[in-house]
């Protein structure tokens, strides 16, 4: 995700607010997976989406809903599981703090690589 992100690319965390708080990718964009199709024109058109959950199910289906409404869309497979096993950089927030820039990032490990893969699955209505 970090060679996505620096080619122009857009993390997209659609986990709930305590897994937000709990640690996500730096440079995320927070939005929870209930309310990606009411927030949609916050996306970006013009660039690649990857999209972050805990494990890459819930992303897996948003990246399909996006894709099939002309988005370029890939799921980061394994999530932020996948992510934090890799030993790239987590972001925590401050209880009541998620995205209010209260951020303390965590110490990386030895980075290991982390598949990004473009999967089909849910639609929006």
């Amino acid at each position: 995700m970090q060679n996505l992100r620096e080619a122009g690319g857009m993390p997209l965390d659609v986990r709930e607010p305590g897994e937000w708080q709990n640690g996500h990718a730096p440079g995320a964009v927070w939005i929870p997976m209930g309310e990606v199709q009411a927030r949609r024109d916050e996306l970006p058109g013009d660039k690649r989406i990857v999209v972050v959950c805990r494990s890459g199910g819930r992303s897996a289906a948003i990246m399909g809903a996006l894709r099939a409404h002309g988005y370029d869309a890939v799921n980061l497979t394994g999530g932020m599981c996948a992510w934090a096993a890799a030993g790239l950089p987590v972001i925590t927030e401050a209880p009541g703090q998620a995205g209010l820039g209260d951020a303390r990032p965590r110490a990386p490990r030895t980075p290991r690589t982390v598949a990004v893969r473009a999967t089909p699955s849910l639609s929006f209505p």
